[in-house]
């Protein structure tokens, strides 16, 4: 019998699947298949006894859902990863249950992408087959040693109960603009930082990629008992490139959220919190996300708009007779709450193309909206200089940002 040894060597295991560029996007995500150098040495071991049951782990949401329909023995392998992950075993046996290689790779990614407590996890891991070619053995490596590990947790565990405990008694909409809301102030997309595609470099260091803003973000939803997702994909601005979000379920309902595109990177200000990827269709999010499923992640379809930030919030124009008193009343709201930014969202291109006519067109000083920037003005609150402002449009997304000088 032959024991093949395959190395995975990439930017780092938690991060194998998402990483950052230096202009600000992501990298390609790849996904868990060993290097093309391998090499065989003889094994022994082929009397080794199976792999236990693992009936003491418990999985996290996001995994169930992923092992819906998957073999008891999937189950089991999935189990036998995590728990030894969680206890910086360097050997894990698969013993037993027939997990191809191929398989191996796409349960790694699974089981990375569900339990974001998992940071020590190491950029390599090899793996061992029978003379079936079924895997028996996964060996990781870890980043560093069990105090450590000890510490970063318990960090990690604070800063998630700091901010999962200011959202307590909130609806689960309001606790997931909390968290949102919490992650965007706390963190800075960058890939230069100590751990950037953990639930730690977020929530902690507060610097990270998208991957630590998704896992950040799963973890705060786990420990609140709302149903979250990651999502593998690629997303396209100026070019495409990889990237992770995530999908969560509310009032029985599956909506997409990225939060790190609601943490734009640009000269609009540091202080400005977007919503246009908090609750939104696959509809709207397919303009420029398309989603990359796995050998396990299959990923619900998400139809409704019902807990859209905008639907929600009153700053949704389905008709254009509508868009003066949504636009004037959103922007004495944002006034009031001490922001300059207000952003509106139509509801379809048509409605879009006649709101921007509508409000921007005309010569600079004889478009619509300086009525109304006027009338924000004369109905007294905090003040601002109503005859000048900035604004950002978003056509595929169909939501305009309005930046007032307060």
């Amino acid at each position: 019998m032959k024991k093949l040894i395959s190395m995975l060597a990439a930017a780092a295991l938690c991060a194998a699947m998402t990483g950052c560029s230096d202009d600000g996007g992501d990298i390609p995500l790849l996904p868990f298949e060993p290097s093309p150098e391998s090499s065989s040495i003889s094994d022994d071991s082929s009397d080794s006894p199976p792999a236990p049951d693992y009936g003491d782990v418990e999985l996290p949401f996001a995994a169930q859902y992923y092992l819906k329909g998957e073999s008891d023995n999937t189950v089991t392998a999935c189990k036998a990863l995590i728990k030894g992950a969680e206890e910086m075993d360097r050997s894990v046996s698969l013993r037993g249950l027939g997990i191809s290689s191929s398989q191996l790779g796409d349960l790694i990614s699974l089981v990375v992408s569900t339990v974001p407590e998992l940071t020590m996890v190491d950029s390599e891991y090899s793996y061992s087959t029978d003379k079936n070619d079924t895997v028996t053995e996964c060996r990781f490596n870890y980043l560093y040693g069990e105090k450590e590990r000890e510490h970063i947790r318990r960090e990690l565990d604070t800063a998630a109960d700091v901010i999962v405990g200011a959202a307590a008694g909130l609806s689960d909409f309001d606790k997931l603009l909390s968290f949102h809301d919490a992650i965007i102030r706390k963190c800075t997309y960058t890939d230069r930082a100590e751990s950037p595609y953990t639930a730690y470099g977020c929530l902690v260091e507060g610097e990270a990629v998208c991957e630590g803003y998704s896992k950040a973000f799963m973890m705060l939803c786990q420990r609140s008992g709302i149903d979250c997702l990651t999502v593998y994909g690629t997303a396209t601005r100026d070019e495409v490139t990889a990237h992770m979000w995530n999908k969560v379920r509310l009032d029985g309902e599956w909506y997409n959220f990225d939060i790190t595109w609601d943490d734009p990177v640009s000269s609009i200000g540091r202080d400005y919190i977007g919503y246009d990827y908090f609750a939104v269709s696959d509809r709207d999010i397919s303009v420029n996300h398309e989603f990359d499923e796995t050998g396990f992640m299959k990923y619900p379809d998400a139809v409704s708009d019902s807990e859209n930030y905008f639907v929600k919030n009153g700053l949704y124009i389905t008709d254009i007779s509508e868009a003066d008193s949504i636009l004037l009343s959103a922007i004495t709201d944002q006034l009031s709450a001490g922001s300059r930014y207000v952003q509106v969202k139509c509801s379809s291109d048509e409605v879009y193309n006649d709101f921007i006519e509508r409000e921007f067109g005309g010569s600079s000083k004889n478009a619509r909206i300086f009525d109304l920037l006027a009338a924000a003005a004369y109905a007294g609150g905090p003040s601002f200089d109503s005859s000048t402002y900035s604004v950002s449009k978003d056509e595929g997304m169909r939501i305009v940002t309005l930046i007032l000088e307060v």
